[in-house]
């Protein structure tokens, strides 16, 4: 009895990535419940050995010389150790067809397909194939032995059904996971997003104030908000100030972070004496925010659009409506499924 374990990722991946793990045992000894046992034991060990994340990522068990060995005690063994068993009726008592007329042809094929969504069909019809072709080779060899061939081609089509419900099977469970890994991520992509607006919310970005030297960015910052705006900022009621990117109309954007939440809503409310000035004062948004922002304002218009604490308002026929996401603000643009702010 021999077990042969093999990993190989492609016929081009490096030498280290390759291995091959043959257990076996002497041709004359009875292979009984505690002989597999022992050797599906061994057999774990040296995976875990040459390439641990195996384990964590399952073990499929192929039998293509004997058929499966199915006690209760060697089948609870395996779902124990997580690996899994492929299904295959064989053509006789020791020998699997998918080995050496299926599984061949179709790796080959599935390497060159490149969406999960083309796996089930494009396995479909490889098996289709292989079928068409093993029905050829047995209607010759039944008009050599003179004997009825259907008996075969009945296996033959029931390994087809099984390999199938394999891939279905498995695409299903991968369709699931994947669904569910979206889902998650959308959810954690908001709670990020939500943090990091957060932890803006004492900032502010002024937009066409004139440059300065680094080391005199704060001094002109302090001219400009108790003359221009006058509002009364210390030196002490700044955090950080310094220049950040330059947009489309070359005009430099400063990026300014308070101590306190206070002082920046009072610099914010005193924005009104900046008209025909040509200098802007907005919050500082994450970039999934700024986005939906500037894609509301194209739709709707600057005098319809504005924000407050980092969330983005629109105003439509006397009714506020709160853009959260991509998915709202399509909502709010086309009139459905949009309820407004009482």
């Amino acid at each position: 009895m021999g077990l042969s374990l093999q990993h190989l990722q492609n016929s081009s991946s490096p030498r280290h990535q390759k291995f091959k793990i043959q257990p076996s045992a002497d041709p004359h000894v009875n292979i009984d419940t505690v002989r597999y046992s022992e050797t599906l034991t061994n057999a774990r060990t040296a995976i875990k050995n040459k390439r641990p994340g195996m384990i964590m990522d399952g073990v499929i068990l192929l039998y293509d010389n004997t058929r499966p060995y199915i006690t209760n005690i060697i089948m609870s063994q395996i779902v124990r150790i997580r690996w899994e068993v492929l299904e295959h009726i064989p053509y006789s008592s020791n020998l699997s067809p998918c080995d050496f007329h299926v599984f061949g042809p179709l790796k080959q094929t599935l390497k060159a397909v490149g969406s999960i969504d083309m796996v089930p069909s494009t396995a479909r019809e490889v098996v289709r194939h292989r079928y068409i072709a093993s029905c050829e080779a047995v209607g010759c060899l039944s008009v050599i032995f003179n004997k009825d061939s259907s008996f075969l081609l009945t296996f033959t089509e029931k390994v087809i059904t099984s390999v199938e419900k394999y891939f279905n099977d498995k695409l299903d469970v991968c369709k699931q996971g994947i669904s569910s890994l979206r889902k998650e991520n959308e959810v954690l992509i908001d709670k990020c997003d939500s943090l990091e607006q957060y932890s803006r919310r004492n900032n502010i970005r002024i937009i066409g104030l004139p440059t300065a030297a680094r080391d005199k960015v704060e001094e002109v910052l302090l001219t400009f908000l108790n003359d221009t705006m006058h509002v009364k900022i210390n030196k002490s009621d700044i955090d950080r100030c310094h220049p950040v990117n330059i947009n489309k109309n070359g005009k430099q954007s400063l990026l300014v972070k308070f101590v306190s939440y206070k002082t920046r809503e009072l610099v914010l409310k005193n924005r009104k004496h900046l008209k025909s000035s040509g200098i802007f004062i907005t919050e500082d948004l994450t970039a999934m925010r700024f986005k939906l922002y500037k894609e509301a304002v194209h739709h709707f218009g600057h005098r319809k659009v504005w924000l407050y604490d980092g969330n983005i308002f629109v105003k439509l026929s006397e009714k506020k409506y709160l853009i959260k996401d991509k998915v709202s603000l399509e909502n709010i643009m086309n009139g459905t499924q949009c309820t407004p702010l009482v």
